[in-house]
């Protein structure tokens, strides 16, 4: 068991399966496919308590509409429907959370968030009170809404892998994949033009810097290309656990 009280209480709270739901926002380790909106929801479920209401008959539709899952699913009475974007198969999306809590009585128990970085999801089922306590005791912040970097990833479409497989992440999502310019017609980047990615550490006053250089064909010198690029590798750095700033040095 750790030592740091930060990290105690969150292993607590993670072995706490009657309050407390987590897992892996890369679905693909999963391997769920389909029906994965249909488990959350009975994971949920397990969670919810008192009150909180059984879920039956789900369905979901990853087919009908481009990048919407259609979900469908009776709770407390009713046929919810659900619109879930999804700009990412291999993410599951904080959405479905929110709008499970919008649901909810606003005086009894809703459904927080738990930022551990990268890339698991903690929700924690917690009356108002109960948060308070909690907060003081733990001194643990239990978020109203999705940790920063689960939004940006379901918003962009982005590949989560944690601070210690930094060099798959460059190779995998976004620079290995094809970037497409906001320019109609434009050409695309692909592995042929991306000739080398090479990642080297260091330790500065207590700090690990991490850098990170690409070598691309020279036709992507100064065009939207380059800056998409650019842009690409830069949202992906950000939402790796640990990582405080991106810098980007041009050479």
């Amino acid at each position: 068991m750790p030592t740091d009280p930060e990290r105690l209480w969150t292993c607590l709270l993670l072995i706490d399966s009657e309050r407390t739901w987590f897992e892996d926002v890369d679905v693909r380790l999963r391997g769920v496919g389909d029906q994965l909106y249909h488990e959350t929801v009975f994971a949920l479920q397990g969670i919810g308590g008192r009150g909180f209401g059984a879920f039956s008959d789900p369905e979901e539709d990853w087919r009908s509409t481009p990048a919407i899952v259609e979900f469908s699913v009776r709770w407390r009475r009713k046929l919810r429907h659900i619109r879930i974007p999804q700009t990412s198969d291999g993410l599951l999306h904080p959405v479905l959370f929110q709008e499970i809590n919008a649901l909810l009585p606003e005086d009894g128990p809703r459904l927080f968030f738990l930022d551990i970085g990268p890339t698991v999801a903690v929700v924690v089922r917690l009356s108002e009170g109960e948060r308070r306590q909690l907060t003081a005791l733990t001194h643990l912040e239990f978020l109203d809404g999705p940790p920063p970097w689960w939004m940006l990833a379901a918003e962009r479409g982005l590949t989560l892998l944690p601070a210690e497989r930094i060099d798959p992440l460059l190779w995998g999502s976004p620079v290995g994949q094809t970037l497409e310019s906001s320019a109609p017609g434009s050409p695309t980047v692909d592995d042929q033009e991306l000739r080398n990615v090479e990642v080297t550490d260091r330790e500065d006053d207590g700090r690990l810097v991490f850098s990170v250089f690409v070598t691309a064909a020279e036709f992507l010198r100064g065009t939207n290309l380059e800056q998409a690029l650019d842009e690409r590798i830069t949202a992906a750095l950000q939402i790796v656990g640990g990582v405080a700033e991106v810098v980007h040095v041009d050479r």
